[in-house]
């Protein structure tokens, strides 16, 4: 695994209108045969302090979110089929649904593009339509960053 630096920007377009959110953090990535791995540390900045998040990326097929630590949850983005999973966080459970419009990646051996278009839903209720990109770059600084979220 490399170390990387990771930007996460995450937009909604739903019931209560558009938002969007930002994440910056350091983290880890590799590449290999399916896609890439990639890995980060939560903090008090996301809401999940004493987590740890590994997402896999397949493109043109799947994305998957692990989370594991102070918050359990797992989400998997799949095109052309619905999932469904238990969303457990500091606040409650939730069920989610997710169906993928699109899974796009570009991946080189130290960095990526990852693009991510679904539908999600929250106990059955439509949640919106999210899109999500990711960006990966190679971490030459000294020193290591905490996340960052702007909204």
């Amino acid at each position: 695994m490399k170390d990387v630096i990771i930007t996460m920007l995450s937009s909604v377009k739903g019931p209560m209108g558009e938002d969007s959110t930002e994440l910056i953090t350091d983290g880890s990535y590799t590449k290999n045969q399916w896609g890439c791995v990639f890995a980060y540390s939560e903090s008090d900045a996301t809401g999940y302090d004493g987590s740890e998040t590994v997402v896999s990326v397949c493109p043109g097929e799947r994305l998957e979110l692990v989370r594991t630590g102070n918050a359990s949850t797992e989400l998997l983005i799949e095109t052309d089929e619905r999932n469904y999973c238990t969303y457990r966080t500091p606040f409650g459970e939730m069920t989610i649904s997710t169906l993928a419009k699109r899974v796009e990646a570009d991946l080189g051996e130290d960095w990526a593009e990852i693009a991510a278009d679904y539908v999600l839903d929250i106990n059955s209720v439509s949640a919106g339509e999210y899109s999500l990109k990711i960006s990966i770059r190679p971490d030459n600084s000294e020193k290591s960053m905490s996340a960052e979220v702007c909204s």
